[in-house]
C-alpha cells in the first residue's frame, strides 16, 4: 500500500511521497515505534468499523496551515486500516500493517520522523502498487501498450455528460402533473459544470411512442420542469428519459426510468398481461463475451417473465447427448451463474422449468481460438483478481489489460502468460469506486474480451439528517422540516431536490435508482434493473454476488466515445437536408435567422455527406419563428423545389429497448382508489375540459370565410366564434394588442403602465375573471410574449369564448381563447414576397416561465377562491416539491410543508450532489397527525 509520508522539516508540512509497507522497508521504519503510535494512551483516538471493512483511527487535530490536507475533509489526522488485511492485538498494537493509509498531519508529526532525511519514494512502487502475479508475470509497459492507451484517450477525448432526473413520485393518474428536477454532471468528476446549456426530456408510451418533448434550461448543472398527463393517455408503464446531443455517440439516452400512469376515466387498463404466453425469456451469456472450447468459464443466466420482471427459476444444463452437466438456479430477480467447460463436438442446452412448462434454450456455440477473461472481486473485496486464459498459444505469450471508468483510463498492465494462463491480483484501493470496465487485448492490440466489475465506496456515504419542529400537527397546519448534511461528521454543502408525499397514497419509489445508485452502478448498465438500490445496501458476500450476476447478465453500456463537435450551450437545431427525391444533399449550407427582435441572430452550419447538420447554442425560449435558407457548396441558393429541411434530433441510431414492464394493477388498487377520490373532489383542477352540453338552438348569421386547412391543423377548436383575416392592405399596428383592439366582438383591450390587459366579456368574466388563453400557431404563450411578435407576420386571429369552442381547452379556456396564426407558405397560393430559397420554420425552445408546484394557502385573508378551496377536503398526495435547493455552508436547509386533511405519515425524499461530486440520497418517515 502507498501512503503520503514525506516531510519538509523547515515549515513542518506534509509532502506527498510513496512507500510500500512491507517486510523490506528501508531505514528505521521497521522499528517497533510504528506499532506504538496507535497504542491506547499514546494519543487520544477512537476506533470503529466502517462497513465491516475499515478500521479508522482518529487523532486530535494538529494541522499546519501549509499542509495539503488543511481543508474541511481532513481536519483530523487519521489512519485507515482495512480490516480484512490487518492483524492487531486486543489493545490496538498492529502486528501486520499491510494496507495501512495515513492522512492528515500525523504523517508530519509522527511517522515521517522515522525516515532518513534524504529518503525519496521508489518510482517503481508508484507504477504498479502492490500488483501481485500468482501465475504468469507482470511486464513493464511497452510501446504497444502506449499506443493502445493513446488510441483509447483519443476516442474518449469528448465525454457525454451524466444526467439524473428526480421525480416527485412513481405513480400518477391522468390529470396529474409530473414534476422533475434535473442534474447535469461532468462525466469525469460528477461535478456540476458552470454556465448555462439545455437538455432534452421526453415522455414515451409503453410502446416507445413519443408523447411529449421539451427542452429544459440548465444553469449551473440544475434544471426543473414538468409534464401534464392528459386524459387521453392510456394506462401503462411510461418511460421518462433525458439526454443531450452528445448521447448519439452512446447509442442510448443518458437517463431513463419507468413511471406508472393510470387513466381514471377508463374502466380497465389497456395493457392487460398476456397470460396465454407459455414460455419465458431465457438468456445465457458467457463471462467477458467469450466462450472457448476446453476452458472453464462462468455463464450468466437471466430469466424474464411475460410482464418484464425477473423470475426465480430452476433447471439444468444438458449436452446434445442428454448428459446433465450442472444444475442452475436464479435468484428472486431472475439472475444467476454457473461454471462449466464446453467440449468439442457437443452442443449444450439450458433446460428451464417454470409454471409446469419445460423450456429448452440453445447455448451460444463455443469458439476454438482466442482468450477468455475472468474477474473476481467477490471472494475478496480488497483485491481484484483477473484470470486470462488462451487456447493454442505460445508458452510465453503476452496480453494487455486496460481498465476504464466512464471513458477515463484508470489502469493498464502488460501481462505475460505462463503456459497460456495468467492470474493477476490488483489492490481494490487503487481503483475508483463504482463500475470499471476491463478490456483484454492480445499481443497485436486487438480487443478479445470485456468485463465489468463493481467496487463499493470506501468511505461512508453523505449522511442526511432530517427532523421536524413538532411531534404532532393539526390538519392543514404548516410543518417545518430541517435537514443537515455531514460527511464523516463534517458539514458539507450540496445542491438538492426534495419531495414530500403522503405515505398512504404514494408508493415508495424503490423501483427506481437514487442518484447515488445511478452514479455508482445503474447509469452505465443496459436495460431495466429491478430493485436497483438493494445492490448498494451493504457489502456482504451475498450482495457482491448479486451485483456480479447483474453485471454478467445485463452487460454494460459499451461506451464508444462521443464525436468531437462544437459543444455550445443552449437549444440546438438538428436535421437533414434532402432533395426532391428525399435523398441527402451533401455539403449543403444551412442559414437560420430569427424573425423577432429578441432573440435576434443569424447562424449557419454545413451538412455532412449524409446531409446532416447541427446548430447549437441557440438561446430560444417558448416558440420562435425562424427563416431557413439553403445553399450548395458554392453558396448558390437552392430553391424549395430542389431542397428542403427535415428536422430530427438525437436518437436516430439508438439501440431499441425491447423491455416491456407491465404494472401490477392489483397491488396498486389502494393508491388508485385514493387518486380517484382525490381527483373527484376537485374535477376542475385535474380534468382536461369542462365543456357542458347545451340545448339545441338555431343560430342565424352571415357565412364566414372558410378556414384554410393549415389553420385547422394547428387548432383544437372547430369554427371560431369570431375571426379576423389580415392582408397586406390591412394597415400598420404597433403590436398584436393594437391589432385586435375593437376587431373582435366582446373583447376589451385596456392599456396600462405595465402593459396591456385583455378581457373577454361573457359568463366567466362576471366575477372579474383573468386574461384569456393566448395561442400562437396552436401553442400556448404568455401575454407578455405577444409583444415580441411583429404584426406583419400575423395572418389570422380567431376568438373562442363559448363552451362549445373554448371548452376544448379545459379550465384554461374558461376566460376565453384568442388564437393568432402566422403567415406560412401554402402550396398553390400566390407568392407572399418571401425571398426565394427562404423557408419559414417554427422552433420551440425551453419554457420562459417555470410553473410552480401547487400548495394551498389557508392562512391570512381569503378571497372567494380560497374560501371554495377551504370548503373542500384536502386530499393531496404530493404535499411539497422543491426542485432546486441549496444548503448553506454548514450543510443546513429548511422546508415549509403545508399538511393536508388526511395525511397521517409523510415521506421525505432528498437527493442531490455535493460541490465535489459526491451523491446525496436520504429518506425519512414522520408521523404528523
Amino acid at each position: 500500500m502507498t501512503v503520503p509520508i514525506a516531510r519538509n522539516r523547515e515549515n513542518r508540512t506534509t509532502l506527498y511521497g510513496s512507500i510500500a509497507v512491507n517486510d523490506t522497508l528501508p531505514g528505521r521504519l521497521r522499528s517497533p515505534k510504528i506499532k506504538k503510535l496507535i497504542q491506547p494512551g499514546r494519543l487520544p483516538f477512537e476506533r470503529r468499523l466502517v462497513s465491516n471493512q475499515q478500521l479508522v483511527v482518529f487523532y486530535t487535530p494538529n494541522m499546519s496551515p501549509y499542509s495539503p490536507y488543511a481543508d474541511a475533509r481532513f481536519a483530523y489526522s487519521r489512519i485507515i486500516l482495512p480490516a480484512n488485511q490487518l492483524q492487531l492485538t486486543f489493545d490496538g498494537v498492529i502486528t501486520m500493517p499491510q494496507g495501512m493509509e495515513l492522512q492528515g498531519s500525523l504523517a508530519d508529526d509522527r511517522l515521517s520522523r522515522l525516515l532518513p532525511d534524504d529518503w525519496k519514494p521508489n518510482p517503481a512502487d508508484a507504477d504498479a502498487p502492490n500488483t501481485l502475479a500468482t501465475l504468469g508475470k507482470i511486464l513493464p509497459a511497452d510501446a504497444r501498450l502506449g499506443r493502445i492507451a493513446t488510441t483509447f484517450n483519443e476516442r474518449f477525448n469528448t465525454l457525454a455528460p451524466v444526467l439524473f432526473l428526480h421525480t416527485d413520485k412513481p405513480l400518477y393518474a391522468t390529470g396529474d402533473r409530473l414534476w422533475l428536477s434535473a442534474y447535469l454532471l461532468d462525466a469525469a468528476t460528477n461535478r456540476r459544470p458552470s454556465g448555462e446549456t439545455a437538455i432534452h426530456v421526453d415522455l414515451l408510451t409503453p410502446a416507445g411512442k413519443l408523447v411529449q418533448h421539451q427542452w429544459l434550461r440548465v444553469a449551473e448543472g440544475r434544471a426543473a420542469g414538468d409534464f401534464r398527463l392528459s386524459d387521453s393517455l392510456a394506462s401503462g408503464a411510461y418511460r421518462l428519459r433525458a439526454y443531450t446531443d452528445e448521447d448519439d455517440g452512446q447509442r442510448r439516452p443518458a437517463f431513463e426510468r419507468t413511471i406508472v400512469v393510470y387513466n381514471l376515466l377508463r374502466s380497465t387498463p389497456s395493457n392487460i398481461p398476456d397470460t396465454t404466453r407459455k414460455f419465458v425469456d431465457v438468456q445465457i451469456l458467457p463471462e467477458g463475451g467469450r466462450w472457448l472450447l476446453g476452458l472453464s468459464a462462468r455463464l450468466g443466466i437471466k430469466v424474464v417473465g411475460f410482464d418484464g420482471r425477473g423470475l426465480s427459476a430452476a433447471g439444468r444444463i444438458v449436452s446434445s447427448e442428454g448428459t446433465e452437466i450442472c444444475r442452475i438456479t436464479t435468484n428472486a430477480r431472475g439472475m444467476g451463474s454457473v461454471v462449466m467447460t464446453p467440449l468439442t463436438g457437443l452442443t449444450y442446452y439450458a433446460e428451464v422449468l417454470h409454471a409446469g412448462q419445460r423450456q429448452l434454450v440453445l447455448l451460444p456455440p463455443a469458439e476454438s481460438d482466442g482468450f477468455s477473461l475472468s474477474a473476481d472481486v467477490v471472494s475478496d473485496s480488497s483485491r481484484l483478481t483477473l484470470t486470462v486464459t488462451g487456447t493454442s498459444r505460445p508458452a510465453t505469450d503476452s496480453v494487455y489489460v486496460l481498465i476504464q471508468q466512464q471513458g477515463r483510463l484508470v489502469g493498464q498492465r502488460k501481462i505475460q502468460l505462463q503456459n497460456g494462463v495468467a492470474r493477476v491480483s490488483l489492490p481494490a484501493a487503487t481503483l475508483p469506486s463504482g463500475l470499471s470496465q476491463i478490456t483484454l487485448y492480445d499481443d497485436a492490440a486487438r480487443p478479445q474480451a470485456e468485463r465489468l466489475v463493481f467496487l463499493p465506496e470506501r468511505v461512508p456515504p453523505i449522511r442526511v439528517v432530517m427532523s421536524v419542529d413538532k411531534a404532532r400537527y393539526q390538519p392543514r397546519e404548516r410543518a417545518i422540516l430541517t435537514l443537515s448534511l455531514n460527511d464523516d461528521g463534517l458539514p458539507v454543502a450540496a445542491a438538492l431536490s426534495a419531495s414530500v408525499t403522503d405515505v398512504e397514497q404514494v408508493l415508495d419509489d424503490s423501483a427506481a435508482a437514487t442518484i447515488r445508485t445511478h452514479l455508482l452502478l445503474t447509469g452505465e448498465l443496459r436495460g431495466r434493473v429491478e430493485q436497483p438500490n438493494e445492490y448498494l445496501k451493504n457489502n456482504s458476500p451475498e450482495t457482491r454476488r448479486a451485483v456480479d450476476d447483474l453485471l454478467l447478465t445485463q452487460g454494460w453500456r459499451r461506451v464508444s466515445g462521443t464525436l468531437a463537435t462544437e459543444r455550445l450551450g443552449g437549444v440546438s437545431l438538428m436535421g437533414r437536408v434532402l432533395n426532391a427525391k428525399n435523398q441527402p444533399v451533401a455539403g449543403a449550407q444551412v442559414v437560420v435567422a430569427s424573425t423577432v427582435y429578441k432573440p435576434s441572430f443569424v447562424q449557419s452550419a454545413g451538412a455532412d455527406e449524409r446531409g446532416r447538420f447541427r446548430l447549437a447554442g441557440l438561446d430560444i425560449a417558448d416558440t420562435v419563428k425562424l427563416m431557413v435558407q439553403l445553399t450548395d457548396r458554392q453558396l448558390k441558393d437552392l430553391p424549395a423545389k430542389d431542397a428542403h429541411v427535415v428536422l430530427d434530433g438525437p436518437g436516430q441510431l439508438w439501440e431499441s429497448d425491447t423491455a416491456r414492464v407491465l404494472p401490477d394493477w392489483a397491488a396498486l388498487q389502494a393508491q388508485l382508489t385514493a387518486a380517484r377520490t382525490r381527483q373527484n373532489d376537485d374535477i376542475d383542477l385535474y380534468r382536461d375540459k369542462t365543456a357542458k352540453l347545451l340545448k339545441e338552438v338555431t343560430v342565424r348569421a352571415r357565412k364566414i370565410i372558410e378556414r384554410p386547412d393549415h389553420i385547422r391543423r394547428m387548432s383544437l377548436h372547430g369554427e371560431p366564434d369570431a375571426s379576423v383575416v389580415f392582408d397586406e392592405n390591412g394597415g400598420q399596428f404597433a403590436n398584436l394588442y393594437e391589432m385586435i383592439r375593437g376587431r373582435l366582438p366582446g373583447v376589451e383591450v385596456r392599456q396600462k403602465d405595465a402593459g396591456y390587459q385583455v378581457i373577454v366579456r361573457g359568463p366567466s368574466s362576471i366575477s372579474g375573471g383573468s386574461s384569456p388563453l393566448f395561442l400562437m400557431d396552436g401553442q400556448a404563450v404568455d401575454g407578455d410574449i405577444l409583444l415580441t411578435y411583429s404584426p406583419i407576420d400575423i395572418e389570422r386571429v380567431e376568438l373562442a369564448k363559448n363552451p362549445t369552442t373554448a371548452g376544448m381547452y379545459g379550465a384554461r379556456g374558461a376566460t376565453g381563447v384568442i388564437a393568432f396564426y402566422t403567415k406560412r407558405f401554402v402550396p398553390n397560393q400566390a407568392s407572399t414576397g418571401v425571398k426565394a430559397g427562404m423557408t419559414p420554420l417554427q422552433l420551440i425552445g425551453y419554457p420562459s416561465v417555470q410553473r410552480e408546484f401547487y400548495v394551498p394557502r389557508y392562512e391570512g385573508k381569503s378571497d372567494e377562491n380560497q374560501v371554495a378551496t377551504a370548503s373542500r377536503i384536502d386530499r393531496r398526495d404530493g404535499l411539497y416539491w422543491k426542485p432546486l435547493m441549496q444548503t448553506d455552508a454548514e450543510g443546513h436547509s429548511q422546508l415549509m410543508i403545508s399538511l393536508s386533511d388526511v395525511v397521517r405519515t409523510v415521506r421525505v425524499v432528498v437527493q442531490g450532489v455535493t460541490s465535489d461530486g459526491r451523491p446525496v440520497a436520504g429518506e425519512a418517515l414522520f408521523r404528523v397527525q
